[in-house]
This record gives structure tokens, sequence and C-alpha cells, in this order.
């Protein structure tokens, strides 16, 4: 026997995105669009219920369109949808409090055994203002529905910071399965036959997460361990195979060459953070910050970072001339680090003129 559900959290709907600037709006329009279309992957047959582990809402005072779009998804999925309240969204500000609810919508605020007797299953909430009580409310009834699992919003620990979660309290748990919310990229901490994820983000939050933006589909079986699948619902996308986006400036030979490049490779539903290498040579010098200006136009969001060499250009003002007349003397009379002096100089050029190490 199966049963399966889709994991959601941090849709983070009706968050400012400020640091998108200008595709600010359209982003947080795209984030909304993610939490609609993981709702109608949920109106599948192939799932029974859908669980989300908090922070469905970026804060408690959002507009009230987000909250209309939120509720109009999740009322069109026809079955059981759970929500607990995260950090940023918490029960006492929550949007949902105090609001009429569609009836297959179950706000858990508590912690407190919410059962489903029609798919023998029961779903622990575990909201984070209540983490003091995990570690007695987290475990398996022995005499208890065929599936159990949790829904929890909180952080496992890394190396600066000490997490409200430790590895441990999942493998004691013996649940079948616990769906974590708040870190906004999947990731597996399962211990022994408890499978535990973070779902991440069904779109964009911040571009260092692993994109696109995904919900699970979590299968639980009677015969083994459950399984999970990732489940793209989000439009923000890489420029590459990752966030780091090389590009080898030696194989330009000038400024429209390289933004060439660029707009073949960036559209607005793209992340990079440009990473400039190889060797300069063009006559034209390279500003890496009217560069990240331009790139920035072409895409969701962007940055450029430039590790290149650069072929030091004529100087032009006095400083540049005392500079470069300086250097060139050390070049004649230590000829065996001509190469280490030629990249002085252009460096030095590049910070004269504004440029960042």
């Amino acid at each position: 026997m199966e049963l399966a559900l889709l994991h959601l959290s941090d849709a983070h709907l009706g968050r400012s995105l400020n640091y998108l600037t200008h595709r600010a709006s359209e982003h947080a329009e795209r984030m909304g669009q993610a939490w609609q279309r993981a709702c109608q992957l949920a109106q599948s047959s192939d799932y029974a219920l859908v669980v989300v582990a908090g922070d469905l809402f970026d804060s408690p005072r959002i507009p009230q369109k987000w909250i209309n779009l939120c509720l109009d998804a999740a009322r069109a999925v026809y079955k059981p949808v759970i929500v607990i309240p995260g950090n940023h969204d918490p029960a006492a500000q929550h949007p949902f409090m105090n609001r009429s609810l569609p009836p297959n919508l179950h706000f858990q605020t508590q912690c407190e055994p919410l059962h489903f007797p029609s798919l023998d299953l029961t779903i622990l909430p575990c909201p984070h203002e209540h983490r003091a009580l995990w570690s007695h409310f987290m475990k398996r009834n022995p005499e208890g529905a065929r599936w159990q699992i949790a829904v929890v919003h909180g952080s496992m620990p890394t190396a600066d910071r000490e997490g409200d979660l430790i590895p441990a309290l999942v493998a004691q748990s013996e649940l079948d399965y616990i769906a974590l919310g708040d870190w906004h990229s999947p990731r597996d901490f399962s211990q022994g036959r408890t499978i535990c994820w973070y779902s991440g983000a069904p779109e964009m939050v911040m571009p260092d997460q692993q994109l696109p933006g995904c919900a699970l589909k979590v299968t639980l079986r009677d015969s083994a361990p459950a399984s999970v699948e990732k489940i793209a619902t989000g439009k923000a996308r890489f420029a590459g195979s990752s966030l780091n986006y090389e590009v080898d400036l030696s194989m330009f030979a000038n400024y429209v060459e390289l933004m060439d490049h660029l707009s073949q490779t960036l559209t607005p539903e793209t992340v990079a953070k440009i990473n400039l290498s190889g060797r300069w040579h063009s006559e034209e010098w390279l500003d890496e910050t009217e560069l990240e200006r331009a790139v920035q136009s072409l895409c969701l969001y962007a940055t450029v970072e430039n590790k290149a060499l650069t072929d030091a250009p004529a100087p032009e003002t006095p400083l540049e001339q005392v500079f470069t007349h300086l250097v060139q003397e050390r070049m004649r009379t230590a000829p065996d680090q001509h190469a280490l002096y030629e990249d002085a100089l252009a460096l030095g050029m590049r910070l004269l003129r504004g440029g960042r190490l």
C-alpha cells in the first residue's frame, strides 16, 4: 500500500525583493505563480494531501492580493492542505488568523496530532515557536495510524548556527517522514528508516539557493522507507549548471563581442555570478562595475567578479604616467621579473581607474 503527498515550504508570498531592483515586482509575481503551479500539481489523483512546512508568507503584514491568491489556489486542490506557521509568519500575527479558511485548509498552530482516519495517517505539526516541545512530541505512536509524519519549521545545525533541530531527533522519532521548512534549497537529513527532507522554496527567494525551485513528491510505503522526488515548480534558472558562471575573456576581441555572448546566455529568468578569468587583450578598458550594470539589465540577478588579467592601457593622467614610468623602470632593471611587473602595471592601472580587486 502507498500514499503520496506533496511537501512544500518557504513560498514567502509577498516578499519585497528589494535586492532585485527593477525586477522585484516581476519576480514577486513569479513566486505567486510557483505557489499556484504547485497547488495545480497537487490536484492530480497521484496526491492524497499537501503539507506546507512554514513561511508560506514572508511576513504577517502583506498585501491582501497575496492572501487571496494563496487561498484561491489552496481551495482548488480539493484535498487536505496542512499549513504550519514559520519564523517569518508566526502564528499570532499570521494572515490566516481570525480568517475564514477553505474547509480543506488546516492551519495548525499547536503541537497537537492531526488525524486523517480515511488515509490511516497522523500528522504531527511542529510550528517554530513551539520548538521546546519537539523532542517529546515528535515521536511515533506504536498504536497509532499506519503512517505517521511530522511537519516542522526549523533549522538543522550548520557551521555557524546551533540550529533548532538535531539529526539524532530524526532517528529517535521513528516516523515515516519529516517534512522540514526554513531552508530554501532541498536537502536530505534522513536517518535510518525515517526519511527527512527540506523541500526548499518553490521559487527563488535568494540567488544562492538551488534552482529551479521545487516541491517534493513523497511516497509513503508499507514495505520500504518513503521515496522522495523533486518536482520543479520555479522558473528562475542559473545561466550555467550553478550560480557561478565562468567567462574566459581571452575568447573575446572587444566589449561588443563579450556583451553579445552574454546577451545570448542571459534571460529575464536567469541568475548568475559571472566570474571573469583569462586575459583581456582589447584596448577598451573593461570596467566591471559598468559591465555588472549592463548584465543586470539582461537578467533577473547578476554580479560580476573580475579575476582576469588585463593588458595595461596607455596612461592618460599625470598620476597614471608616473605610475607607468616607475613600473617600466623596474621592468628594465629586473628583466627576469618582467611578467610580474607587467601584471602589476595592469592591476595598478585598473585600480587607479576605479576597478575592484
